[in-house]
């Protein structure tokens, strides 16, 4: 190559490098725009700055986010550039530079996490550990669905490399999965862990709030090198906060594991889960109720009364405070001598019977048959003609805020902005099949945990051959289902999910990676049950499980029809090439 040929191309070189500083400037506008979306507010005054050293940061003192951004000009950007090129151990520009540019949206993302921290006083200066932990959960809301498979398929194989490069530099290796936010994942994605074991930590430290390194410890299946890595990790964790970016080496090591983990995690992040349970910004919904308290005689007959009391209009109400009677009849029924052998049924009733459909035979009235007489006038032919139920005025009786509030919009049409948005999400639930015949208390628990997903036109939802342990409800708009080949052009559309399905339970289920992607046809918007929430809730209502399996043979049957007849393109799940693909 010629010396002007040469110098043409380092002078395009150099421009592209300086082009990464515009290019963070969009990525924050749009973060913006997609923060203000779910009701987060960042701060109007903050922007983008060059930072004078190598260290990326937000300012505590003004509020402001500083980017330090490798350069081929010269001065501290290029020192920045030499240094990160041989962390990573990188030489060439064109390399370098294409994976800058698919990092960058991480890095503004994870300096808007603390600065988001900060503005909604969450930040704890005495534990940057865990402010660093909280940022990349929404550096990861924001990027990672939207990462094509492909380019995490490049950050894998660059992160792997970079990785090992700087352990060997490391006096103690592996301290990114000793303090990685979720150590359990950490050791799932390095395979120390397998996928069951995986679930089975997760599911007994939900149900039981058991410690996690508590449990590996107790698994007997980590070698004793992992196991003594465990027993140092609060001490790794105090390293970090005390030394912090001191060490740009090390501090690029744990960011570059971190970031690792994150990608080849199976977890999914959301921006309205960080809002929730990072920024304190709570759903506005009515209180939850405590499925486990046995009410009293004229607690149940009030729930009744309220039932019975509505109008047929107000289908939804009636159908609350009958499963609300139901489950207040069951945990009586629990606490009762029954005239069966031993007086006591072995097995939890409300577990077997908590399932209601309306219209259906009701297991509950032939329970009636083993019952004393004084609670035989509990069950519903009773209840229906007795003169004391019907003279009970039910808000003054009902046993929560919950179901006295409920009941003054069903009866009264008093409203607020809480009984809003829970009437709103139970209405959700109730078009569900597979969700309408939940307990009243288990549906009121679900809509604590459903997060908001909001997507633009051919934005991805679900990726093809990514785990995903989520369900998903199609609030508004449209996706559709595609099922990749091994090129591009390979790529078919075989179904349309429209508002009000359901999705991804087969994933949920079977722990398999989704076999089709799902993206929006238009701008839409989902609600999220995470899968780290529905499994230990699963646990202590196995009926849940059951309604799904119910579901998904519906679904079978329903894409079976169509394979026969022919009609893909009118469907919600279309005719796909393996059972496997449905709900995803």
């Amino acid at each position: 190559m010629s010396e002007p040929e040469t110098t043409q191309v380092d002078a395009a070189q150099e421009q592209a490098f300086e082009d990464l500083f515009p290019s963070a400037q969009a990525y924050f506008k749009e973060f913006v725009q997609v923060l203000r979306s779910y009701g987060i507010d960042p701060d109007p005054n903050m922007e983008l700055h060059h930072s004078q050293g190598m260290n990326s940061y937000y300012s505590l003192a003004d509020g402001q986010i500083y980017l330090a951004l490798p350069s081929l000009k010269g001065g501290v950007g290029r020192l920045y550039a030499l240094f990160l090129k041989s962390m990573i151990d990188i030489e060439s520009n064109d390399e370098f530079l294409e994976v800058l540019k698919i990092l960058l949206p991480r890095l503004v993302a994870h300096e808007m996490g603390h600065s988001l921290r900060h503005r909604y006083n969450q930040f704890h200066r005495d534990n940057l550990w865990m402010e660093e932990q909280v940022a990349n959960q929404l550096a990861m809301a924001l990027i990672k669905r939207r990462m094509p498979p492909e380019q995490k398929r490049k950050m894998r194989a660059v992160l792997s490399h970079a990785i090992t490069t700087l352990g060997e530099k490391m006096e103690t290796k592996d301290i990114a999965i000793d303090s990685y936010r979720n150590i359990i994942y950490a050791l799932n994605v390095t395979q120390q862990i397998g996928d069951s074991t995986l679930d089975n930590i997760e599911l007994v430290q939900s149900v039981f709030s058991v410690d996690t390194e508590d449990l590996l410890r107790a698994s007997g299946q980590l070698p004793e090198q992992v196991v003594e890595r465990i027993e140092q990790r609060e001490g790794v964790i105090d390293s970090l906060n005390e030394q912090y970016t001191k060490d740009s080496a090390r501090y690029l090591y744990y960011h570059l594991g971190w970031m690792y983990f994150d990608l080849l995690g199976k977890q999914s992040d959301y921006v309205d889960e960080f809002a929730v349970t990072r920024l304190g910004i709570k759903h506005k919904l009515l209180p939850e109720i405590d499925e486990s308290k046995v009410l009293d005689r004229i607690e149940i007959q009030s729930l009744f009364r309220a039932y019975q009391s509505l109008p047929e209009t107000a289908v939804l109400g009636r159908r609350y405070f009958y499963k609300r009677y139901r489950t207040g009849l069951l945990r009586r029924l629990e606490q009762t001598p029954l005239n069966v052998p031993g007086g006591r049924v072995e097995s939890d009733l409300t577990q077997l019977m908590e399932m209601w459909e309306e219209g259906k035979s009701d297991p509950l009235d032939f329970l009636e048959l083993v019952c004393p007489d004084e609670l035989k006038q509990l069950f519903s032919k009773a209840l229906a003609h007795s003169q004391e139920t019907i003279s009970i005025p039910p808000a003054k009786f009902l046993p929560t805020e919950t179901d006295k509030r409920l009941f003054k919009h069903f009866s009264f049409g008093d409203t607020d902005e809480e009984i809003a948005n829970t009437i709103q999400r139970l209405e959700i639930l109730d078009r569900i099949p597979m969700l309408r015949p939940l307990p009243a208390e288990l549906q009121l628990w679900l809509i604590h945990r459903m997060y908001r997903l909001k997507v633009d036109s051919s934005e991805p939802v679900l990726w093809m051959g990514e785990k995903n342990t989520d369900i998903f409800i199609l609030l508004e708009g449209l996706l559709e289902i595609i099922v990749q080949g091994d090129g591009k052009a390979d790529a078919k559309h075989v179904g349309l999910i429209k508002p009000g399905s359901l999705f991804g339970e087969y994933s949920f289920i079977t722990n398999e990676a989704a076999s089709a992607s799902v993206r929006a046809v238009r701008p839409s918007e989902c609600y999220v049950f995470k899968g780290t929430d529905l499994r230990p809730m699963t646990f202590n209502h196995p009926g849940v499980l059951v309604q799904m399996a119910l579901s998904l043979a519906e679904k079978l049957n329903l894409a079976n029809q169509l394979v026969a007849s022919q009609k893909t393109d009118q469907t919600i799940f279309g005719a796909l090439p393996v059972k496997k693909a449905l709900g995803k």
